[in-house]
C-alpha cells in the first residue's frame, strides 16, 4: 500500500487565472439570474420581499462577525414557512424564533 501510494501521480495544482474568474463570475450571474427568475414566477406576490429576506441571510452568513442565525418578525413569517418548506432555511432548535442558511 505504501510503495503504491509512493508511485500515484500527484494531482497537478492549476494556477487561478483572470479568465478563470471572469468564468465564475459569469456562471454566477447567470444563476443568480435564473434563480431571481423562478422566485419572481412563482411567488410574485412576495418575490421582492423574499430576495431581500435571502440577500439578508447571506449577507449575514459571509459576514464572520455576525451570529449564525437572523430573528423572525412577524412580517417575515409566511416568507420563513415558505423557505423552510423548500428546505433553504433551517430554524434554530434552541430558539424558534431564528433562523439562518440550511447548510448544502
Amino acid at each position: 500500500m505504501g510503495e503504491e501510494a509512493k508511485c500515484s501521480q500527484k494531482t497537478a495544482k492549476l494556477e487561478v487565472k483572470p479568465e478563470h474568474l471572469q468564468k465564475a463570475k459569469q456562471r454566477f450571474r447567470m444563476m443568480k439570474n435564473e434563480f431571481h427568475g423562478l422566485v419572481y414566477s412563482l411567488y410574485p406576490k412576495v418575490a421582492d420581499d423574499m430576495m431581500e429576506l435571502l440577500a439578508q441571510l447571506m449577507q449575514n452568513r459571509l459576514d464572520v462577525e455576525s451570529p449564525d442565525y437572523v430573528e423572525i418578525t412577524s412580517e417575515q413569517f409566511h416568507l420563513i414557512e415558505m423557505l423552510k418548506d423548500m428546505g433553504i432555511v433551517v430554524t434554530n432548535p434552541y430558539n424558534k424564533q431564528e433562523i439562518k442558511l440550511a447548510e448544502i
